[in-house]
């Protein structure tokens, strides 16, 4: 019964269902072009922080941001999200310095993928995740699933859903079936092949 009804922290497969929700959001025009520079839509929050507004969705999305932002131990940026110390998430991960320049060299982190989590929120209105279930998870017939948000209200995109391992597999269905599911076809099969193409 444990896979059925038992929600479970999936910690960064939470990056993967952010990747399936961005395809959406591209989609639907909410975002214009994965190439877009991020000050498009962070334009205020990226005040004081001129050297990441040429930053793109797309560069954010495969980790090579640039933005030195460290997962690892008490010393990272990551323990301090996950115990909710800054204010705000968005200007935290702006604030940090740039160890490389946009684009030429990945670096797994979790602050990318918040990043783009604010931009869908800012762009489609609402929290990610209250959006991901009305245009992704309702659609697969996911119901027992959460969408941690930080206490700024933005859905965390580095981590942060809840779910059980039978609600995960719809959304590797999903993938697997190139975006459709039951017949229905839920995310651009071209941009699910784009997503994950080895780069």
């Amino acid at each position: 019964q444990d896979d059925i009804t038992t929600r479970h922290l999936i910690w960064s497969s939470t990056k993967q269902v952010l990747g399936i929700i961005t395809g959406i959001a591209l989609e639907e025009g909410l975002i214009s072009s994965l190439d877009d520079p991020i000050s498009n839509y962070l334009s205020s929050e990226l005040q004081g922080h001129p050297e990441k507004a040429a930053i793109t969705i797309r560069q954010l999305i495969t980790m090579h941001s640039g933005i030195d932002f460290n997962n690892d131990g008490v010393s990272g940026q990551t323990d301090k999200l996950l115990r909710q110390l800054p204010d705000s998430i968005v200007p935290f991960i702006l604030s940090r310095p740039m160890r490389n320049d946009p684009g030429t060299d990945f670096y797994y982190n979790d602050g990318d993928p918040h990043l783009v989590s604010a931009i869908i929120q800012k762009a489609v209105g609402k929290p990610t995740g209250e959006w991901a279930d009305e245009v992704f998870f309702s659609k697969i017939g996911v119901t027992n699933l959460n969408w941690v948000s930080y206490k700024d209200g933005t859905s965390q995109g580095g981590y942060g859903i809840e779910t059980t391992p039978r609600e995960l597999g719809k959304i590797a269905m999903c993938v697997a079936n190139k975006g459709s599911f039951e017949g229905q076809q839920i995310v651009a099969a071209d941009y699910i092949a784009e997503m994950i193409s080895e780069r």
